[in-house]
């Protein structure tokens, strides 16, 4: 072995053997890799062609503290990276193209998981699948928001919670719900009772109603109500909405009303006239009206 100069401490090795000229590395008698002209490895198994650096268990790379090494790869090639301060990892990607590529194995893969390391359990993933991609939070009852800056702007969360922020008004709740509920009119029919089906579907504080098939009979009396709403369609404050309504066989304009926290509804024509002792009453098939439950 030389060195090509004092300056240049370059070592050369010259030598002839299976591998070529190569420099061996053993523990306890124990080939455990070698560099040479066709082979660069340290480790259990050796490689052809390109260098390598192998570990029969983990492999562990440091900057300045070896006790406590940056990068672990072990023995099934996971990467563990551990920063002793600041930033853990920083990528900088060429002009117009990806930072960082996962490709997943499979559709109920993990490609990237955060782990809160002050609350057990609480995990958020980011996966694809077959059909889409997913955002997962794995804490029990878990939201997942979205800030602008330190300004949380959109929230959503379990039972299909989901919340927005507006410019002015601030949390604005937008979950999607529905159902139905029988009710039987009420304000004089010839026969009883006059029963239908109201089906309800809210977005937030907006509720809509709906007669589907609707129902009408004949009238002997000069109102028209019925009870009782359940109570995710009861109003905080006075309801008074247009709609169509059956009056004397023939669909004429009026409007609804609901008390503040009331559960009847009160039907009137427009003008406060009231409804005719005769023909039929009610509501028609796809009657609708839209208010605010806030």
């Amino acid at each position: 072995m030389t060195a090509t100069s004092a300056t240049d401490p370059i070592a050369t090795f010259t030598g002839t053997g299976a591998n070529g000229n190569y420099v061996g590395f053993k523990t306890s008698g124990t080939q455990i890799g070698y560099i040479g002209a066709s082979k660069e490895v340290f480790g259990a198994s050796y490689l052809t062609s390109d260098f390598g650096i192998l570990a029969q268990t983990n492999m562990y790379l440091g900057g300045g503290n070896l006790a406590t090494p940056g990068i672990k790869i072990d023995s099934s090639n996971r990467v563990v990276l551990t920063a002793n301060a600041g930033i853990a990892l920083t990528v900088n990607a060429v002009a117009t193209q990806q930072g960082v590529v996962i490709t997943m194995a499979d559709s109920v893969s993990t490609g990237i998981q955060i782990a809160d390391g002050g609350a057990a359990g609480n995990l958020m993933r980011l996966s694809t699948t077959n059909t889409g991609c997913r955002v997962q939070s794995t804490a029990t009852n878990a939201t997942v928001s979205l800030y602008s800056g330190a300004s949380e702007v959109f929230r959503v969360g379990i039972g299909s919670l989901c919340y927005a922020y507006g410019p002015t008004n601030g949390l604005t709740d937008f979950t999607p719900d529905t159902g139905s509920f029988a009710v039987t009119l009420a304000g004089g029919f010839t026969t009883s009772p006059i029963n239908t089906t109201i089906v309800w579907q809210a977005i937030g504080n907006w509720m809509m109603l709906t007669a589907q098939s609707g129902r009408t009979a004949t009238s002997n009396g000069t109102t028209l109500t019925f009870a009782t709403l359940p109570a995710a369609c009861i109003p905080a404050s006075a309801v008074s909405v247009p709609c169509t309504i059956y009056d004397n066989t023939t669909i004429v304009t009026g409007y609804m009303t609901i008390a503040a926290g009331g559960s009847t509804v009160t039907f009137n024509k427009t003008g406060g006239v009231a409804f005719t002792g005769s023909g039929l009453k009610g509501l028609q098939a796809g009657w609708t009206v839209v208010y605010s439950t806030a």
